[in-house]
């Protein structure tokens, strides 16, 4: 997987045009996503989203658990404008919620907006737990205890890849 993270936008171009002809969708213009597990494509309307094949399900999950959570929280979550296969991965269409990545500017937040923001995450973490377990969609009871310990495994390298530094990796894994 590590392969596909490290190809220029070059590489994905086809696969881009072919789901923006497919949903009806402008051809960007891309940029790639810098963060992120998955493959991911911003564009000014739309975000698509690339899930290897060796995570199934992934995509389907999100997209069910985006669909779950829309309008209930205190945050604007990305709205779902499709979700499928493609040449053996899973793909996801949202709109693209505007504003700048929080990676981009956490290095120059003075410490008291450091705090302000772990409220408010604290805050979204609270709303997501008011949500009924009993209305959750089909798609997301599975194993998540496996698959957690599967991304705690890989976390490390993942971060390292994306080009975190090395202080907030080690934050990440112990918050984890």
């Amino acid at each position: 997987v590590s392969d596909f993270h490290g190809q220029p936008l070059a590489f994905w171009r086809p696969a881009l045009s072919a789901l923006a002809a497919r949903h009806g969708l402008p051809d960007g213009p891309w940029q790639r996503a810098a963060l992120g597990r998955n493959v991911v494509f911003l564009s000014p309307g739309v975000v698509i989203k690339l899930g290897p094949p060796c995570w199934p399900g992934d995509i389907a999950r999100e997209a069910e658990a985006l669909r779950f959570v829309a309008g209930k929280l205190p945050v604007r979550t990305p709205a779902v404008l499709a979700y499928g296969a493609f040449d053996g991965w899973e793909y996801l269409v949202t709109a693209h919620c505007p504003g700048t990545n929080l990676y981009e500017l956490w290095r120059e937040l003075a410490a008291p907006d450091r705090i302000a923001l772990a409220r408010q995450h604290g805050g979204l973490m609270a709303a997501i737990h008011t949500l009924p377990a009993s209305a959750l969609p089909a798609a997301l009871a599975f194993d998540w205890a496996r698959m957690l310990a599967e991304q705690r495994a890989e976390l490390t390298a993942a971060l390292a890849r994306s080009g975190l530094r090395a202080e907030l990796i080690a934050q990440a894994t112990a918050y984890v």
